[in-house]
């Protein structure tokens, strides 16, 4: 077989050679970044030159950037920092250390979407105007599923105008869109480094000075008191290396092998999630009528091609994904995701299209024999 075509991006991005060799260079190096020797200040420089890549990235002061192990800890920290009585509203569409929040905590508030998986404007307002009392609202700025890309601005001139605090997860969304987040009016941001080639158990939590987290962590004090214990020195230099070499302006060649897969495969009845509106250039999250999408990832693999069924931290339950049961149950057993990195070929794309053909005649192909033969 030849080598393995990896569409799951979404999931984890691979990490490129000058991200290695920083990671390396990391390992090497002797030193707690809290100790006050000499190796240990080394170590926290070098923090701290990750930590101002991170910022300048994504356009905040040095001192809002607090380092976490990934995406689901900032996430928590937000949601599980505020008091108990605060009302919380959180779209339909997060990624499950967001949505699980509304099983579990006491004043969470489910925001739905329209058909196009784009949040309800109007149902957040009329929910924020029923609600007393303080307020956070937390709405992902593109979905690790689908890829839609949420009309922030909107959502965070509907909150401010009821008092709420704000959340945004753009952990899909850092590199693939524009994020100010000195232009951009949210109280906290998660970020997450493995998405775009760093390690994968390194994050951030973008957090306004002016909005008050109780911590989950408590220890000795480090990020400000907001997240206590030693610093993963090679994984926080790992995020600082993978901004400094990343180029977003890969994204719109991605975007065009996208498209055009969508368009063909339309054509053999492909339903596209999120097709009308505005969504990441890399993520098509699509369904082929009839074919389980557990049936489906088996194929892609065993023809060398990797995609996921949804969001790889329930995908392998293979349970029907609930953001796609939001927005439409019809086609959810059927949908996977395939979502593509800024190396991705051409040649890789075409692939993936002559085995989804492949997949879905096989599978008319004994439906049609099934009907005949019970005739």
């Amino acid at each position: 077989m030849s080598q393995s075509i990896y569409l799951d991006h979404n999931a984890t991005t691979p990490m490129p050679a000058p991200v290695k060799d920083a990671v390396l260079q990391a390992l090497e190096q002797v030193g707690n970044p809290s100790a006050v020797h000499s190796l240990g200040a080394q170590a926290k420089k070098n923090i701290e030159h990750a930590r101002t890549i991170v910022a300048d990235f994504v356009g905040a002061d040095r001192d809002e950037i607090i380092f976490t192990s990934g995406g689901t800890e900032s996430n928590n920290m937000v949601l599980a920092g505020v008091p108990a009585t605060t009302h919380v509203l959180v779209s339909a569409s997060e990624h499950s250390a967001v949505a699980k929040f509304a099983d579990v905590r006491p004043n969470t508030h489910l925001i739905p979407m329209d058909i196009g998986g784009v949040i309800d404007l109007v149902a957040l307002e009329k929910m924020l105007s029923e609600t007393s009392g303080e307020k956070l609202v937390s709405v992902a700025m593109a979905s690790n599923e689908t890829g839609v890309i949420q009309p922030l601005s909107h959502v965070i001139e509907i909150a401010r105008r009821h008092g709420a605090f704000i959340h945004t997860d753009a952990v899909q969304a850092l590199g693939k869109v524009p994020i100010n987040f000195s232009q951009l009016d949210v109280d906290a941001l998660s970020l997450s480094a493995h998405k775009v080639g760093g390690m994968p158990g390194c994050g951030a939590l973008i957090l306004r000075k002016s909005f008050s987290l109780t911590p989950l962590l408590i220890g000795g004090g480090q990020e400000r008191g907001k997240r206590s214990g030693t610093l993963n020195l090679p994984g926080i230099v790992s995020f600082g290396a993978a901004l400094n070499i990343y180029d977003a302006t890969k994204w719109e060649k991605i975007r065009a092998f996208r498209d055009g897969l969508e368009e063909m495969l339309i054509q053999k009845n492909a339903y596209i999630y999120g097709k009308v509106v505005s969504r990441l250039p890399n993520t098509s999250c699509l369904a082929m009528e009839g074919v389980a999408n557990s049936t489906q990832v088996m194929a892609f693999d065993l023809a060398g091609i990797c995609v996921s069924a949804g969001s790889a931290c329930s995908s392998r339950s293979m349970k029907p994904s609930p953001i796609l049961h939001a927005i439409d149950p019809a086609h959810a057993p059927f949908a996977i995701r395939v979502s593509m990195g800024q190396d991705t070929t051409i040649n890789e794309v075409q692939r993936f299209q002559e085995t989804w053909l492949s997949i879905f005649h096989k599978n008319n192909s004994q439906t049609t024999q099934e009907i005949s033969a019970y005739a």
